[in-house]
């Protein structure tokens, strides 16, 4: 199958993460209408829903880098806040304008956001790192979000084993909210120049290589072909079933990918 699954954010950077930004000012602004300060990026965020990038059915790879099954994802959501654009010289805004403020809840499997973010009006400048919260929805968020209430991460589906045999139900989540450094702790450094002008960033996340179990700085050692039945991989797993949700948990940060380019 061997199908990438990424879903994209923009800001001129183009979180699996690509990032992009437009050249020259013209016509109006993203988001007020106004024209921009000279010096100033008006930076957009999105995440795209292009089918090149987002599939609802990905590989498992066992340890030893066979594939070993298809996973079929029926949901798979995480929250994001706070994603702030860093100056390659650390540099950064306390009054918190230079940040996608959030929460975002992105659904991975057609790259929506609830709710869309607002542009926002950032320094032109050359950016060395992005950083984002993986945030754990509290009681406050009940009501928006029923379905992820305490949780940061949610993905949900049916494992397919290549030996054959009936679909069995896979959950995962991560109920913990902490930063994610793409400098430090994704595969691909952040480093573009936002321009003065009209800015697009998008951050992929390569839901392809979240089930991978072969990946050395995050696999423990663990089989995920020992497992029968129903696979838990929530707070509650045990054994196997918890060190494979650490697995996935490393996998996760590390599938962020940036890319730039400029329109």
């Amino acid at each position: 199958m061997n199908i990438m699954a990424l879903f994209r954010i923009n800001l001129g950077l183009c979180l699996g993460v690509a990032l992009s930004a437009c050249g020259s000012w013209a016509g109006n602004p993203i988001g007020d209408g106004s024209d921009p300060k000279k010096g100033n990026a008006v930076v957009e965020l999105d995440f795209g829903t292009s089918d090149l990038f987002l599939a609802s059915t990905i590989d498992v790879t066992g340890k030893d880098g066979s594939i070993i099954g298809a996973m079929e994802l029926t949901e798979a959501k995480v929250a994001l806040a706070e994603i702030e654009l860093m100056g390659a010289n650390h540099d950064e805004d306390e009054s918190g304008e230079e940040k996608f403020a959030g929460p975002f809840i992105v659904d991975l499997l057609d790259g929506s956001s609830n709710p869309a973010p607002e542009s926002i009006t950032v320094s032109a400048k050359k950016i060395g790192d992005l950083k984002m919260k993986i945030h754990k929805l509290e009681d406050e968020d009940a009501d928006l979000y029923p379905d992820m209430k305490k949780l940061s991460i949610l993905i949900k589906g049916h494992f397919v084993s290549a030996s054959g045999g009936a679909a069995r139900n896979v959950e995962f989540s991560h109920e913990v909210g902490e930063e994610l450094s793409l400098k430090t702790e994704g595969e691909h450094v952040p480093d573009f120049t936002l321009v003065e002008g009209a800015n697009v960033v998008s951050v992929n996340l390569d839901l392809a290589s979240f089930f991978k179990f072969n990946v050395e700085k995050t696999t423990r050692d663990v089989d995920f072909t020992s497992l029968s039945g129903d696979i838990d991989m929530t707070e509650a797993s045990t054994g196997v079933a918890k060190k494979l949700r650490e697995t996935v948990k490393g996998n996760f940060k590390r599938s962020v990918k940036s890319k730039h380019r400029k329109k």
